[in-house]
């Protein structure tokens, strides 16, 4: 993961996806970073949403070390796969609209849930950013470096739904955002 910029002008979005690449669906959401991060526009339905920032992040895990990233942005989007959906299905949680204050902000493992984090966001900083999750349903998690083609086939699909999403959610930051001790 690069540094950690805590201008506002220079983020507008972030889009994290996870999972592992060696456990074949679980590569979903690292498989939607990588297409979004190599071309964005590709992938707009929308007029002007070329002038939208963004950041993509593709990583095995996500952890509190994304948190500082997450207080600026005008809005977070996590990207995984999940065991628990129909294989193939697309799902698109409004994280916010979930109760997330019986959420422990202690991790006990090397990775979290993106409600810790924004349970962490909320504590140390202002503010905490919009926030959904991007599921796909996977039917492989054995050890793999290829993902069953039914998902494969909706790495472009989630990728429309998530660049519709933050075009049309798209709005100005204004002030910085600093640290609650």
């Amino acid at each position: 993961m690069e540094g950690v910029c805590l201008n506002p002008s220079l983020i507008t979005w972030l889009v994290i996806g996870f999972g592992s690449e060696l456990h074949g669906d679980d590569r979903f959401g690292r498989a939607v970073a990588d297409a979004l991060e190599k071309d964005f526009a590709k992938f707009s339905l929308v007029p002007d949403c070329t002038r939208v920032r963004c950041r993509v992040i593709s990583a095995n895990t996500i952890g509190p070390e994304m948190v500082a990233e997450m207080a600026v942005a005008g809005g977070v989007i996590f990207v995984d796969a999940s065991a628990e959906l129909v294989p193939g299905q697309l799902s698109l949680t409004d994280l916010h609209l979930e109760n997330t204050e019986d959420q422990s902000i202690a991790a006990t493992n090397h990775h979290c849930s993106p409600r810790v984090l924004l349970s962490l966001c909320s504590v140390l900083y202002p503010r905490t950013p919009p926030a959904w999750l991007m599921s796909a349903g996977g039917a492989n998690f054995n050890l793999s470096e290829n993902m069953t083609p039914l998902l494969s086939a909706q790495v472009n699909q989630a990728c429309k739904k998530i660049v519709e999403l933050i075009c049309l959610n798209s709005a100005a930051h204004s002030g910085s955002i600093t640290p609650r001790i």
